[in-house]
C-alpha cells in the first residue's frame, strides 16, 4: 500500500493524506450510510 512505503521513507505527513484519501473513497463509493449519518 502507497501509505506503508510513505511510511518507510519517513513521510509522515504523505501517509496522514494518502490514508485520508482511502477513508474518503470508501465514504464516496460505499452504498449505505454510516452510523448517524444523515440521507438526501
Amino acid at each position: 500500500m502507497r501509505a506503508d512505503e510513505l511510511l518507510e521513507s519517513g513521510d509522515l505527513v504523505g501517509r496522514a493524506i494518502w490514508l485520508r484519501v482511502l477513508r474518503a473513497i470508501e465514504v464516496l463509493t460505499r452504498q449505505e450510510p454510516g452510523p448517524g449519518e444523515a440521507v438526501h
